[in-house]
C-alpha cells in the first residue's frame, strides 16, 4: 500500500507480538524479547518508527526503566482495560436441594416473663374445714352515744315508814349581854360578857360588838369567843396589850343565837 500508513491492531501478550496488515493473513512475530515475565499491569514497549509507510516490529521491555533501542518510540498498555458496565441480571437458577440438618445450637438464655394471663373461672367451693380455736376477747370499744329517755316507769308500791328523825329548831332569838366588864385598859386585866340564852333554849351560835368609843379598837386580843360549857348562853374574854395607838375604855356585848331545840 504505497503512499498510504496501514495502521494495525495488536493483541499483546507478556513476550508475544501480533503483526497484521491490511488485506494480509496474520502472523506472529518475536522481535528482541527480554525474557521472564511481565508482572504489572502494565506493558512496557517500543514500536519501529513508521519511515515508509508501515510501522515496525514491537517490542516488549522486561520493565519501565528499559530504554529502547536506537530507531523506537516507547508506548505502553494496561493488562486490564477500564471495568465495563454492569450486566443485567440472569435468570435465577433452580432451586439447591436441602442440605442436611445441622447439629442444635446451645440452649440460649431464659426469655422475660410474659403478660399475666386473664382471669381463669372461679372453681367450685371446697369442702368446709374444721372449726378454728376459740379467739380472744378484742379490747373494749368506745362508749356509746347515750339513748333517748325512756317512758316512765308505773309507781312502785308504798314504802315502809322510816324512823323518827332528830327534832328541828324553833324559836330562834338573839340575846344580847351586859358590857364586858371591867372596860379594857391597855396593859389591864381580861374584859368579860357572857350573853345566857333564856330557859329551854340552846346556843346554836354567837358572837360580839364593840362598844364605848367612836374608835377601832387597837391591840385588842380575843381570848374566848364561843359557847358556854353547858351549852346555855355565849362566853366572850377578850385582852388589850400595851400600845401606844388607840386609847383606854373599850367594852364588849356578848351575842347569842337561841333557839328550841327539842
Amino acid at each position: 500500500m504505497a503512499g498510504k500508513h496501514a495502521w494495525m491492531r495488536r493483541a499483546v501478550r507478556p513476550g508475544l507480538v501480533l503483526i497484521g496488515g491490511a488485506g494480509l493473513a496474520l502472523s506472529a512475530l518475536v522481535v528482541g524479547a527480554h525474557p521472564g515475565p511481565v508482572t504489572s499491569q502494565v506493558i512496557h514497549g517500543c514500536v519501529v518508527n513508521p519511515t515508509y509507510g508501515a510501522p515496525g516490529p514491537l517490542l516488549v521491555m522486561p520493565n519501565a526503566t528499559a530504554a529502547c533501542p536506537s530507531g523506537y518510540t516507547a508506548m505502553d498498555w494496561n493488562t486490564v482495560g477500564p471495568q465495563g458496565p454492569v450486566g443485567p441480571v440472569g435468570a435465577a437458577g433452580p432451586a439447591g436441594q436441602s442440605g442436611p440438618q445441622g447439629p442444635a445450637g446451645p440452649l440460649g438464655p431464659p426469655g422475660k416473663d410474659g403478660a399475666a394471663g386473664p382471669q381463669g373461672a372461679q372453681g367450685a367451693p371446697g369442702v368446709m374445714g374444721p372449726a378454728g380455736p376459740q379467739g380472744k376477747d378484742g379490747a373494749a370499744g368506745p362508749q356509746g352515744l347515750a339513748g333517748p329517755q325512756g317512758t316512765a316507769g308505773a309507781a312502785g308500791p308504798q314504802g315502809a315508814t322510816g324512823a323518827t328523825g332528830p327534832r328541828g329548831i324553833s324559836g330562834v332569838q338573839v340575846v344580847i349581854g351586859p358590857p364586858s366588864d371591867p372596860a379594857l385598859s391597855k396593859g389591864g386585866p381580861q374584859s368579860q360578857s357572857v350573853a345566857t340564852c333564856p330557859t329551854g333554849k340552846t346556843v346554836i351560835g354567837g358572837g360580839y360588838q364593840v362598844i364605848g368609843g367612836p374608835f377601832a379598837a387597837e391591840g385588842i386580843v380575843v381570848v374566848t369567843n364561843g359557847p358556854t360549857a353547858d351549852g346555855t348562853g355565849w362566853d366572850f374574854v377578850a385582852v388589850q396589850f400595851p400600845s401606844t395607838f388607840g386609847r383606854n375604855g373599850y367594852r364588849f356585848t356578848a351575842k347569842a343565837i337561841c333557839a328550841t331545840t327539842s
